[in-house]
Protein backbone atom coordinates (compact mmCIF):
# COMPACT_ATOMS: atom_id res chain seq x y z
CA UNK A 1 0.00 0.00 0.00
CA UNK A 2 2.58 2.43 0.81
CA UNK A 3 5.12 1.31 -2.38
CA UNK A 4 1.26 2.08 -3.93
CA UNK A 5 0.76 6.14 -2.22
CA UNK A 6 4.58 6.38 -2.77
CA UNK A 7 5.40 5.97 -6.42
CA UNK A 8 2.15 8.17 -7.62
CA UNK A 9 3.28 11.58 -8.70
CA UNK A 10 0.45 13.54 -6.19
CA UNK A 11 2.26 12.08 -3.42
CA UNK A 12 5.17 14.13 -4.67
CA UNK A 13 3.47 16.65 -5.52
CA UNK A 14 1.76 17.19 -2.10
CA UNK A 15 4.90 16.32 -0.08
CA UNK A 16 6.85 19.27 -1.99
CA UNK A 17 3.77 21.99 -2.05
CA UNK A 18 3.27 20.83 1.38
CA UNK A 19 7.01 21.26 2.40
CA UNK A 20 7.44 25.12 0.55
CA UNK A 21 3.97 25.73 2.91
CA UNK A 22 5.40 24.78 5.93
CA UNK A 23 8.86 26.64 5.17
CA UNK A 24 7.37 29.93 4.76
CA UNK A 25 5.53 30.19 7.15
CA UNK A 26 8.30 29.43 9.41
CA UNK A 27 9.08 32.15 11.65
CA UNK A 28 11.67 34.79 9.74
CA UNK A 29 14.57 33.48 12.43
CA UNK A 30 14.39 29.72 10.95
CA UNK A 31 14.41 30.59 7.53
CA UNK A 32 18.42 32.01 7.34
CA UNK A 33 19.06 28.00 8.40
CA UNK A 34 17.59 26.93 4.68
CA UNK A 35 18.62 29.22 2.52
CA UNK A 36 21.72 28.76 0.31
CA UNK A 37 24.63 30.06 2.63
CA UNK A 38 28.15 30.02 0.73
CA UNK A 39 30.36 30.08 3.87
CA UNK A 40 27.93 27.66 6.01
CA UNK A 41 27.69 25.19 2.72
CA UNK A 42 31.83 25.39 3.23
CA UNK A 43 31.71 24.83 7.16
CA UNK A 44 29.71 21.26 6.58
CA UNK A 45 25.70 22.56 6.53
CA UNK A 46 25.21 21.04 3.30
CA UNK A 47 21.89 20.40 3.59
CA UNK A 48 21.79 23.77 2.30
CA UNK A 49 22.23 22.50 -1.33
CA UNK A 50 18.59 21.23 -0.92
CA UNK A 51 16.71 22.98 1.32
CA UNK A 52 17.85 26.39 -0.56
CA UNK A 53 15.11 25.74 -3.16
CA UNK A 54 12.18 25.65 -0.57
CA UNK A 55 13.40 28.46 1.39
CA UNK A 56 11.82 31.97 0.07
CA UNK A 57 12.50 35.69 0.97
CA UNK A 58 9.02 36.76 1.30
CA UNK A 59 5.67 35.03 1.31
CA UNK A 60 4.84 36.80 -2.22
CA UNK A 61 8.33 35.03 -2.99
CA UNK A 62 6.84 31.70 -2.14
CA UNK A 63 3.38 32.54 -3.69
CA UNK A 64 4.70 33.79 -7.03
CA UNK A 65 6.83 30.06 -7.08
CA UNK A 66 4.12 28.40 -5.65
CA UNK A 67 2.04 29.57 -8.50
CA UNK A 68 4.79 28.33 -11.12
CA UNK A 69 4.88 25.28 -9.22
CA UNK A 70 1.07 24.71 -10.07
CA UNK A 71 1.37 26.24 -13.38
CA UNK A 72 3.56 23.46 -14.49
CA UNK A 73 1.64 20.55 -12.89
CA UNK A 74 -1.46 21.38 -14.99
CA UNK A 75 0.20 21.88 -18.18
CA UNK A 76 2.31 18.95 -17.81
CA UNK A 77 0.72 16.49 -15.71
CA UNK A 78 0.56 13.68 -18.90
CA UNK A 79 4.77 13.78 -18.47
CA UNK A 80 4.92 13.84 -14.94
CA UNK A 81 5.56 11.03 -13.25
CA UNK A 82 7.00 9.85 -9.27
CA UNK A 83 10.27 8.65 -10.82
CA UNK A 84 10.58 11.57 -12.69
CA UNK A 85 9.59 14.55 -9.95
CA UNK A 86 12.26 12.37 -7.74
CA UNK A 87 15.19 12.93 -9.78
CA UNK A 88 14.23 16.38 -11.07
CA UNK A 89 14.64 17.66 -7.02
CA UNK A 90 16.78 15.20 -5.59
CA UNK A 91 19.34 15.42 -8.48
CA UNK A 92 18.52 19.60 -10.02
CA UNK A 93 18.56 21.16 -6.26
CA UNK A 94 21.70 20.01 -5.51
CA UNK A 95 23.51 20.45 -9.25
CA UNK A 96 21.99 24.18 -9.65
CA UNK A 97 23.13 24.74 -5.93
CA UNK A 98 26.79 23.50 -7.02
CA UNK A 99 26.90 25.81 -10.31
CA UNK A 100 25.97 28.88 -8.17
CA UNK A 101 29.06 27.78 -5.95
CA UNK A 102 31.42 27.27 -8.64
CA UNK A 103 30.01 30.15 -10.96
CA UNK A 104 28.95 32.53 -8.78
CA UNK A 105 31.64 32.88 -6.20
CA UNK A 106 30.36 36.33 -4.95
CA UNK A 107 26.79 35.36 -4.72
CA UNK A 108 26.54 35.17 -0.67
CA UNK A 109 22.87 33.72 -0.09
CA UNK A 110 20.19 32.51 -2.09
CA UNK A 111 16.63 31.17 -1.49
CA UNK A 112 13.33 29.93 -4.09
CA UNK A 113 12.41 27.46 -6.37
CA UNK A 114 12.13 29.27 -9.69
CA UNK A 115 15.32 27.97 -11.01
CA UNK A 116 14.76 24.53 -10.35
CA UNK A 117 11.46 25.40 -11.80
CA UNK A 118 13.19 26.30 -14.55
CA UNK A 119 14.72 23.16 -15.10
CA UNK A 120 11.50 21.60 -14.93
CA UNK A 121 9.95 23.19 -17.85
CA UNK A 122 12.98 22.80 -20.00
CA UNK A 123 12.87 18.90 -18.72
CA UNK A 124 9.46 18.45 -20.04
CA UNK A 125 10.02 20.56 -22.70
CA UNK A 126 12.20 18.22 -24.17
CA UNK A 127 11.04 14.60 -23.31
CA UNK A 128 7.39 15.67 -24.56
CA UNK A 129 9.19 17.02 -28.06
CA UNK A 130 8.25 13.95 -29.77
CA UNK A 131 4.62 14.44 -28.73
CA UNK A 132 4.49 17.69 -30.28
CA UNK A 133 7.42 19.02 -31.92
CA UNK A 134 6.19 22.40 -33.35
CA UNK A 135 4.65 23.51 -30.27
CA UNK A 136 7.40 22.39 -27.71
CA UNK A 137 10.34 23.46 -30.56
CA UNK A 138 8.31 26.97 -30.10
CA UNK A 139 8.51 27.31 -26.43
CA UNK A 140 12.10 26.01 -26.52
CA UNK A 141 13.21 28.89 -28.21
CA UNK A 142 11.01 31.17 -26.44
CA UNK A 143 12.40 29.66 -23.20
CA UNK A 144 15.98 30.20 -24.91
CA UNK A 145 15.05 33.62 -25.68
CA UNK A 146 14.05 34.30 -21.88
CA UNK A 147 17.12 32.96 -20.53
CA UNK A 148 19.53 35.00 -22.84
CA UNK A 149 17.46 38.31 -22.25
CA UNK A 150 18.51 37.79 -18.15
CA UNK A 151 21.95 37.14 -19.27
CA UNK A 152 22.44 40.57 -20.62
CA UNK A 153 24.15 43.07 -18.90
CA UNK A 154 21.43 45.57 -18.96
CA UNK A 155 18.49 43.06 -17.69
CA UNK A 156 16.57 44.59 -14.33
CA UNK A 157 17.48 42.11 -12.01
CA UNK A 158 15.23 44.33 -9.30
CA UNK A 159 11.84 44.51 -11.20
CA UNK A 160 10.15 42.25 -8.41
CA UNK A 161 12.40 43.58 -5.58
CA UNK A 162 9.33 45.57 -3.43
CA UNK A 163 7.61 41.44 -3.86
CA UNK A 164 10.42 39.32 -2.82
CA UNK A 165 12.40 42.02 -0.65
CA UNK A 166 15.58 40.87 -2.96
CA UNK A 167 17.27 40.51 -6.71
CA UNK A 168 15.89 37.94 -9.01
CA UNK A 169 18.92 35.85 -9.48
CA UNK A 170 19.09 35.05 -13.55
CA UNK A 171 21.71 32.59 -13.28
CA UNK A 172 19.48 30.17 -11.02
CA UNK A 173 17.35 30.19 -13.96
CA UNK A 174 20.09 29.22 -16.33
CA UNK A 175 21.50 26.67 -14.66
CA UNK A 176 18.00 25.39 -13.87
CA UNK A 177 17.15 24.86 -17.39
CA UNK A 178 20.52 23.15 -18.07
CA UNK A 179 20.15 20.93 -15.37
CA UNK A 180 16.72 19.99 -17.17
CA UNK A 181 18.36 19.50 -20.07
CA UNK A 182 20.47 16.71 -18.36
CA UNK A 183 17.39 15.26 -16.40
CA UNK A 184 16.16 14.71 -20.05
CA UNK A 185 19.30 13.35 -21.29
CA UNK A 186 18.88 11.03 -18.62
CA UNK A 187 15.53 9.86 -18.87
CA UNK A 188 15.99 8.93 -22.56
CA UNK A 189 19.00 7.26 -21.93
CA UNK A 190 16.86 5.28 -19.45
CA UNK A 191 13.97 4.84 -22.13
CA UNK A 192 16.22 3.86 -24.50
CA UNK A 193 17.95 1.22 -21.90
CA UNK A 194 14.62 -0.30 -21.51
CA UNK A 195 13.35 -0.62 -25.16
CA UNK A 196 13.56 -4.04 -26.08
CA UNK A 197 15.89 -5.16 -28.95
CA UNK A 198 14.33 -6.99 -32.05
Amino acid sequence: MWREVSSSPLFFIVLLSALLLIVGLLPEGGRPWLAYDRHAIESGQYWRLWSAHVAHLTLWHLLLNLAGWLLLLGIFRDLLSSGLLWLWFLISAPMVSLLLYLRDISLGGYAGLSGLLYGLLSACLFIGWRRNPILHSLALILLAIRLLWEQQPGYDTGYLEAWIAGQVHVNAHLYGAMCGGVLAAIVACRSFLRTPRP
